[in-house]
């Protein structure tokens, strides 16, 4: 009896050590998916704020560019010829670009009465010659990428469904995911239903990046393009 006694004993000892340790193991996965789950919330947060911050300072720079030029671009549906420009060259230069879609210096039909579609970062203000909105000599200058992001874009339409002048920002994954559709929603809704939309954007595509429409229910409740209207919309 004793016997069994003490082999119950060191039994039972024994089951509870194995139970400390994977209740133990169990508190270590918990805190290790906590801490990542608080890293990923942290990394959107950041992006929420980098997105928000950069498209308020292109906004900005193209309004006070609006604001010292009074010269009109050519470009564009007449009631938007206050806007800049684009050409697709390195600052200082002249002309337009047939640059591919992912160049800095992509710009895509400029003439006037067209769409224009370009890398926001190739806007040129109309003067007595044409100077970037964001003058390197004034200490201005044009925001990074952000990384998994593509350029900004700089749109003015002359057609439905999004007619006016707006900025865009578009994920390098056309896949999406929920962490990058959480990111360019939350950016939206501090802009403002009038102000911001978020859109779905094509896989594939030809140079322009595949078509862009504009959507309430996203296919699978993903969307990947961000519009921020600067004038027009509808």
């Amino acid at each position: 009896m004793k016997q069994n006694y003490k082999s119950q004993l060191g039994f039972g000892a024994f089951g509870y050590i194995l139970m400390s340790v994977v209740l133990l193991a169990a508190l270590t996965s918990a805190l290790s998916l906590m801490s990542r789950n608080s890293n990923r919330a942290q990394a959107n947060d950041i992006l929420v704020a980098k997105i928000y911050g950069q498209a308020s300072k292109i906004r900005a720079d193209i309004q006070l560019c609006i604001t010292e030029r009074t010269t009109t671009s050519g470009v564009g549906p007449a009631s938007y010829q206050q806007f800049p420009t684009c050409n697709g060259t390195a600052p200082g230069s002249g002309g337009n670009s047939t640059k591919g879609y992912t160049d800095p210096y992509y710009c895509a039909n400029v003439s006037s009465n067209s769409d224009i579609l370009a890398n926001a970062r190739a806007l040129r203000c109309k003067s007595p010659s044409q100077t970037s909105v964001w003058d390197n000599a004034e200490g201005n200058f044009f925001p990074e990428k952000i990384t998994g992001f593509e350029e900004w874009k700089y749109y003015i339409s002359t057609s439905d469904p999004s007619k006016g002048v707006s900025l865009m920002i578009t994920s390098e994954n056309r896949a999406s995911s929920a962490d990058t559709d959480w990111v360019l929603r939350k950016v939206a809704s501090r802009f403002g239903a009038n102000e911001a939309r978020v859109l779905n954007r094509a896989v594939g595509g030809d140079d322009t990046g595949g078509a862009i429409s504009p959507t309430t229910a996203c296919p699978g409740g993903l969307c990947n393009t961000l519009q921020i209207w600067l004038a027009g919309s509808n």
